[in-house]
């Protein structure tokens, strides 16, 4: 019994064509406005694709941006920028470690921090998720959300699969967790005309591996095998 992944970020030119169908479309702006509608945010409107703000954008988790300020921190210039601050602190006898309110609010040093930091986020914005890639449309936790629009998209990209949308949540015990929030997995198989298997995940394909997306959503081959009976 032969189980894959599809590879997003191998076979992102086999996405991309279907990435504007008017069917795959309305799933996703569908699925995100009612993600964003039901965790209320405070500093992102409901979705709208004519914001220009990334799917990514809306991830309860942070799993994007701690990746970009990894990558940031190795880059050169990040560290040529970082050389002409603490040169300037040091110009100026200025100690970064017992940075007090008096020197923050000297205007010439809290524009010069401004600057130093605007100019630190343009670095990290390069190792965000760009458009037109595969990590533009990872919103972690919307796996829900998401499903329809994944399940839309792996129709068109191989029609001769027969997709279906595998789930299981639960609400956790203790006080430990937030009372209004579930947790469990969703994720998308298809099974193909050599009765051959395939996952098809966004957010799962990279990190996890097949017989963990299946146990996620209680499943294993031999189940597997018999939804699609």
């Amino acid at each position: 019994m032969k189980i894959t992944k599809f590879n997003f970020k191998k076979d992102w030119h086999l996405v991309k064509p279907h990435l504007k169908n008017s069917a795959v479309v309305k799933e996703l702006n569908k699925g995100m406005r009612e993600f964003s509608k039901y965790f209320k945010w405070n500093d992102l409107p409901l979705w709208n694709p004519k914001n220009n703000i990334g799917t990514w954008e809306y991830s309860k988790s942070d799993g994007h941006i701690e990746f970009a300020n990894q990558k940031a921190v190795k880059d050169p210039q990040t560290q040529i920028l970082a050389n002409k601050f603490w040169d300037f602190l040091e110009k100026h006898n200025i100690d970064w470690d017992v940075f007090d309110e008096t020197e923050k609010n000297d205007k010439k040093l809290k524009n010069k921090i401004e600057s130093y930091e605007k100019a630190n986020y343009k670095i990290v914005q390069k190792y965000l998720p760009q458009k037109n890639t595969y990590k533009w449309y990872q919103c972690w936790t919307a796996a829900k959300y998401l499903a329809e629009w994944q399940k839309t998209l792996a129709e068109k990209i191989l029609p001769d699969y027969q997709w279906k949308i595998f789930e299981s949540y639960k609400w956790p015990k203790g006080d430990n967790y937030p009372k209004d929030v579930r947790y469990g997995c969703t994720t998308i198989i298809g099974k193909g005309p050599k009765k051959d298997y395939k996952i098809f995940d966004i957010l799962l394909f990279e990190n996890e591996t097949k017989d963990a997306i299946l146990k996620a959503v209680g499943l294993n081959p031999e189940k597997l095998k018999r939804k699609f009976n």
